[in-house]
């Protein structure tokens, strides 16, 4: 595999881990992961500076590569000289990922460092809280949390002007933040299946808002 490709798509490999050439692959843009048996990612991802597209969905991963969004202090010669206990990754141009179904817990606050990021999709995993700072989106388009355990949405999110795309549907939301209203260019919202989620009045003002309400969990 040499070591200027830009692009590495191993979909349905059956990888339990990650061989070493990748991480030599500084160039690459795209790499996709998906469909395998990954519990978790051992090698240093923070090295692939140029990732643009990220697809990490339907393995087995317990927990996020840590290297993603924290900085990284460089001497002179280009060498890692400290690196915290998140230790960073300097991916800041990743505009896409897709994390979704594997058994994720959480999502780590330093993903609120990818100020590049326009699609995060990360349906079908245990996540209860989404990552703090995350009104650093600006850019984001496309969001989709659908079937994870989340019990509100922060105020942060209704900070995203750009965001066109929200799924929601099946988690634990009672009810919706009143400065959703905020999101003026939101043409779709699925809240199917929560906890009587209610939605605020405001939202009516929305005229291109294709809105998914009505369904329940079954577990009410």
């Amino acid at each position: 595999m040499a070591n200027d490709s830009t692009q590495i798509s191993m979909v349905s490999y059956g990888l339990n881990e990650v061989s070493m050439p990748i991480v030599n692959m500084t160039h690459l843009t795209k790499l996709n992961l998906s469909w395998n048996n990954l519990s978790e990612l051992l090698f240093e991802i923070e090295i692939l500076t140029n990732l643009v597209e990220l697809d990490l969905s339907f393995n087995q991963l317990k927990a996020l590569p840590p290297e993603i969004g924290q900085e990284v202090e460089r001497d002179e010669m280009g060498q890692n000289s400290h690196i915290s206990k998140f230790a960073v990754g300097e991916m800041v141009d990743l505009e896409f990922i897709d994390i979704s179904n594997n058994v994720l817990g959480e999502i780590p606050n330093t993903f609120s460092r990818l100020v590049e990021l326009k699609e995060f999709v990360f349906d079908n995993n245990k996540v209860g809280m989404l990552p703090e700072g995350m009104s650093r989106w600006k850019l984001l388009t496309s969001f989709s949390p659908h079937q994870c355990s989340l019990m509100k949405l922060p105020h942060e999110l209704c900070s995203m002007d750009c965001l066109t795309y929200l799924k929601i549907c099946k988690n634990k939301i009672r009810e919706l933040p009143q400065s959703i209203e905020k999101l003026v260019n939101l043409t779709y919202l699925d809240c199917n299946f929560n906890r009587q989620c209610q939605l605020p009045a405001s939202l009516t003002h929305l005229e291109k808002l294709d809105m998914r309400l009505g369904r329940k969990r079954s577990d009410e």
